[in-house]
């Protein structure tokens, strides 16, 4: 079985490190367009640990109910969840259609 990298997520207060970079990147790909949004978190609590630990209310009285909503759904999704990988269409590969 192969190493989960998220369980290897820096929660602490080391912002510098790669994979604090890249939960980052995905807060911010999952804010949009909304950068203020990410200001307003990223100053609002201290650390990643901090973001994971804010309760319902504090990522709403943050963010919105809309992007708070959005943002717990990611903080609380399963590490193990199964990814499905979309059905290959044969004409995209190059490969011949079926008669």
């Amino acid at each position: 079985m192969g190493r989960v990298m998220e369980m290897e997520l820096p929660l602490g207060d080391r912002p510098e490190g790669e994979l604090a970079r890249r939960r980052v990147d995905q807060l911010r790909r999952m804010l949009g367009d909304d950068h203020d949004a990410l200001v307003r978190l990223l100053a609002s609590f201290p650390n990643l640990r901090a973001i994971y630990a804010a309760s319902d209310a504090d990522l709403t009285r943050v963010l919105g109910p809309i992007a708070a909503a959005r943002v717990r759904w990611f903080l609380d999704a399963p590490l193990a969840m199964p990814v499905e990988l979309p059905a290959r269409d044969a004409r995209s590969e190059g490969l011949p259609e079926a008669a």
